[in-house]
């Protein structure tokens, strides 16, 4: 995606710290402290702050009660995340665990995947399972004239002659193909329906990702309404169902007030509600991740506040926090000098290319073993550690032909 987007730069995000606020995050001073030093720092305009979504709901209340101008965000990283512990929930005892332990051995990060844990681990995995079963259904279901075709499609993406904007006939043939498939598989059972489910969750988590990386803020708003609260609500998170439905409501209300309209006008035009680590336009994140992946990890290496003397001194505590915003900017240079960002992303080097295949392969062989698309009117109970589970859907379907 970076090589089909390189002609469309944006410009980078400028990434720094503020003064670190000593207080409980869940208590209202502490985040009326905050907001109030956002807007002062703002120099009193509108301001966009980021929250995850337990403090969100107490800040979005704080905004509204004393009409401050500022549009509270909810963090898409910790939504996203919520969203995969979900999806583990619906798919517990389907198989799903098994084939997650083929692709990572043993049953600590299994579970930790399932529960919405482990976020870079857990992308991969559903989406090499979700690349496993586009194989396994479409084996038979295309000429090899057809498959040519996409073999030179596939070729012209890879070598950089073809834009983002471009759409192949042949990408319209595999669409349509697809969807006619994957609409006929759930008449098959309880049990294809599932997976067939699995798959259209799968395919939200990438979009949900792309919106992102391509900063669509509608597209963004659209696939939290459309897609993942209903999921949220089938699994009893009625927090997220509550939060994630008035956020996407507070920002639609905000949009259309006259104070707010350059704002949202930016976030829909030029992407300005996410942050970009670099110019490529295929690289916009969520600002929670960012906190992440820039502060929390500060707070978290070797003599950060939470390891090293800093952890059990009240004074090296103290020392930290206090001088955290004045010398972030000289640490970010620092490693400037010596980071080397290659044009090749790690995703597409040859050793991680050669492990994602084996990985496939296997999950094919599971797939070829079990079939979990064969069409079974009962939902049987695929887990193989659930041997009393598995027995009794045997047994259940055994009363059932009688």
């Amino acid at each position: 995606m970076k090589r089909i987007h390189a002609d469309d730069a944006k410009q980078s995000t400028l990434i720094d710290f503020l003064p670190v606020i000593e207080g409980d995050p869940n208590d209202h001073n502490t985040i009326f402290t905050t907001l109030k030093e956002c807007i002062r720092l703002s120099e009193d305009k509108v301001t966009i702050v980021t929250f995850d979504l337990p403090i969100w709901l107490n800040a979005v209340d704080i905004i509204k009660q004393a009409n401050l101008p500022i549009i509270p965000r909810l963090g898409g990283f910790h939504l996203l995340k919520s969203y995969l512990g979900s999806l583990g929930n619906i798919m517990e005892d389907s198989g799903l665990l098994e084939l997650i332990q083929l692709i990572y051995p043993g049953s600590t990060t299994a579970n930790h995947i399932l529960d919405g844990g482990c976020f870079d681990k857990a992308i991969r995995a559903h989406l090499l399972i979700d690349a496993a079963i586009y194989q396994h259904i479409m084996k038979h279901a295309f000429t090899e004239e057809e498959l040519g075709e996409m073999r030179t499609l596939m070729k012209k993406v890879a070598d950089g002659k073809m834009g983002a904007r471009h759409t192949d006939p042949v990408v319209v043939v595999f669409e349509r193909r697809f969807e006619e498939i994957f609409k006929r598989l759930p008449k098959g059972g309880r049990k294809p329906a599932l997976w067939v489910q699995y798959h259209y969750m799968v395919d939200v988590i990438k979009i949900f990702i792309r919106t992102e990386r391509l900063a669509d803020h509608n597209g963004h708003l659209s696939r939290i309404v459309t897609r993942m609260l209903d999921i949220f609500a089938a699994v009893g998170h009625h927090q997220y169902v509550k939060g994630a439905r008035l956020y996407c409501q507070l920002m639609k209300q905000l949009e259309t007030l006259p104070a707010y309209k350059e704002i949202f006008k930016s976030f829909t035009s030029h992407g300005n509600h996410v942050v970009r680590y670099s110019s490529r336009d295929w690289s916009g994140t969520w600002c929670d991740i960012c906190i992440e992946q820039t502060l929390m990890k500060a707070a978290k290496s070797e003599d950060g506040l939470s390891r090293g003397r800093m952890r059990n001194s009240d004074s090296g505590h103290r020392c930290w926090v206090l001088t955290l915003n004045h010398f972030s900017s000289v640490n970010q240079r620092m490693e400037e000098g010596v980071k080397k960002h290659g044009l090749l992303h790690r995703d597409l080097a040859k050793t991680q290319m050669k492990q994602d295949a084996e990985v496939i392969e296997l999950v094919l062989k599971w797939f070829e073993e079990i079939n979990p698309f064969k069409g079974v009117r009962s939902c049987l109970c695929l887990s193989q550690q659930d041997s009393q589970a598995q027995e009794m859907a045997q047994l259940m379907q055994r009363e059932q032909l009688k």
